[in-house]
């Protein structure tokens, strides 16, 4: 194997939570290097799917710091037309981002923060001693690498790196381990929009571009497919009646959408993923031409895209010190080792087909991700976040949504760059001084 020199902060993973991570580390002076296994940084948000929610329900804006920051540079981009507000829906805004910029600005934040970047690269072991992590192995083209570093923030979503450390972890929910349903996004060209929203009138948001002098356009509209239940039952798309589908028209009359259901495999098995992946792909071409022939506005339509992967919802959620609940969610606790803050709902897609769920805060209020929920329960020198941190099944139902984990993101790279500056591990840090950090940068505390 071949071995590097020592980072300061070793990032491992390149979705939401890892991109604000690595940008926080690489700003606080730490010699940074953010390992990717695809070839491009964004996560999820390369499917085309929203950002959702930086704001609570009261209209109040719980997300900022690095989170505003990367959408304020896809504003600019022409990648995003900021946080916009919707009608009759879960969430009080919405953040479209169009993925090939999103790529290109993340990519760029993280360049400019003086992080290194290694692509095609995946994690398949950790360096330990005793209860101490110091690196990661990873597998490259090149072969086996090994990356020694002060302090590891895992933000890979399956939670590679503390899996290989030894760390606990939790998968699904606690009766039968199944976790939530996957989705493969894909995107349709040529949808008379116009018709599509008489079809789809639940939740309508509707924005300007700020880089054309136009009217306001529908951006996402949403329903479910009802109508067509006795053909879906017919031809075995979906389990449940009334499927939900919801869709972002990205540009003119082409639109993302998010309506796959697959259930009953595991993110974290190589041969369930391929299958995952097979049933998915099968399932949106039957979608397709189901729209095709019989909803109003998609006669003309065809299938551009799918997703570069299928959207995994849900793996191993690593035990920290502390658990975060689904009561910690619905009655919105605050905690006074609060890293980051959140106000969107618990949104389950069932994991044996029972459809999905909304269960809103009985406050509809905001609730706290405690700094204890990002340090695995049993090991020194790493951290966690994104949606493999420290939550019950439900609870990461809410926490698991890009804003959410850019916002840990950001607390995590900053405590590991704090705790390699002085030489501590990310446990014996001073919260109260990595909170004000924090609110230094912007966060919302």
């Amino acid at each position: 194997m071949q071995g590097h020199t020592a980072y300061d902060v070793i990032v491992a993973g390149g979705g939401s939570a890892g991109i604000a991570a690595a940008i926080a580390a690489g700003r606080a002076g730490a010699k940074t290097l953010l390992i990717e296994k695809s070839a491009f940084l964004s996560g999820e948000g390369s499917t085309g799917i929203p950002f959702l929610t930086f704001h609570a329900m009261d209209g109040t804006q719980v997300i900022r710091g690095v989170a505003q920051e990367i959408v304020d540079r896809l504003v600019a981009a022409r990648g995003s037309m900021g946080h916009v507000e919707g009608t009759d829906a879960h969430h009080r805004t919405m953040t479209p981002i169009y993925p090939e910029v999103f790529k290109y600005v993340a990519q760029e934040m993280v360049l400019e923060a003086g992080v290194d970047l290694l692509f095609h690269a995946q994690v398949v072991d950790a360096l330990v001693e005793g209860e101490c992590v110091r690196g990661v192995v990873v597998q490259t083209k090149s072969g086996r690498e090994v990356y020694p570093g002060k302090v590891v923030v895992d933000t890979t979503g399956d939670g590679d790196a503390c899996y290989y450390a030894g760390a606990r972890y939790a998968k699904g929910r606690e009766q039968d381990r199944r976790c939530q349903a996957m989705t493969l996004m894909f995107t349709v060209g040529n949808v008379d929009v116009d018709k599509a929203k008489a079809v789809f009138p639940r939740c309508w948001f509707s924005a300007k571009r700020p880089w054309e002098d136009s009217a306001d356009a529908l951006i996402h509209l949403a329903g479910d497919l009802g109508p067509w239940d006795e053909i879906i039952a017919r031809e075995k798309i979906f389990a449940v009646a009334k499927h939900k589908f919801w869709a972002m028209v990205l540009w003119d009359r082409i639109l993302s959408i998010n309506v796959s259901n697959v259930t009953g495999f595991d993110g974290t098995d190589s041969a369930d993923l391929t299958r995952a992946e097979i049933a998915a792909r099968r399932q949106v071409m039957a979608v397709v031409a189901l729209l095709q022939k019989y909803v109003p506005g998609f006669e003309h339509a065809y299938l551009l895209s799918t997703a570069a992967k299928i959207g995994v919802r849900e793996t191993r959620r690593i035990v920290g010190d502390y658990v975060l609940r689904q009561e910690d969610v619905l009655e919105a606790r605050t905690f006074p080792d609060a890293v980051a803050k959140a106000s969107y709902c618990i949104d389950m897609h069932g994991p044996a087909n029972e459809g999905t769920e909304f269960t809103f805060m009985r406050k509809q209020g905001v609730y706290d991700i405690p700094y204890r929920c990002l340090l695995p329960r049993g090991l020194e020198n790493v951290l966690v976040a994104g949606r493999c941190f420290s939550a019950s099944h439900e609870a990461l139902g809410s926490a698991r949504v890009m804003a959410i984990c850019m916002a840990m993101g950001h607390a995590a790279g900053t405590a590991a760059a704090m705790a390699a500056s002085c030489g501590a591990s990310p446990r014996q840090l001073d919260v109260g001084a990595l909170r004000d950090r924090l609110r230094s940068e912007n966060a919302y505390i």
